[in-house]
């Protein structure tokens, strides 16, 4: 069963990316977020980008908190390179976006607290 449902998000997936899929892409994402360890990197890749795009800006309450949440999930725990990498680079499309907003709060909440220890990170892709 777990095989099918792999198939079956990959396929949405690719429905979504060829702009052919009509249903709710909010609530799609919300089943990738809990089956993510299962998805393909790029059903994974994917779903950060629609959750940036949705979420991380300053119009939206929270959005620092909803960005360590991404981080945590995406970065901190993933062990995936392509998907570390590619939240890195939403991380930096964002700051360079919203830093004027809230520099303080983006330096200490994210950029130091998930990239303060680079040194001792493994992956060379990463770093």
């Amino acid at each position: 069963i777990q095989n099918n449902i792999k198939e079956t998000l990959s396929c949405i997936d690719e429905l979504i990316t060829k702009n052919k899929f009509t249903g709710d892409r909010g609530e799609f994402c919300d089943l990738v977020e809990c089956m993510y360890l299962e998805c393909s990197e790029q059903c994974v890749i994917h779903l950060i980008t629609y959750r940036f795009d949705q979420n991380v800006r300053p119009s939206k309450e929270n959005w620092i908190e909803y960005l360590t949440t991404l981080m945590t999930k995406f970065y901190d725990e993933e062990l995936r390179v392509g998907v570390r990498v590619h939240l890195l680079a939403m991380l930096q499309t964002s700051v360079k976006k919203y830093l004027s907003y809230a520099e303080d709060q983006i330096i200490t909440e994210v950029i130091i607290k998930f990239l303060g220890c680079l040194d001792s990170e493994v992956d060379r892709n990463v770093k």
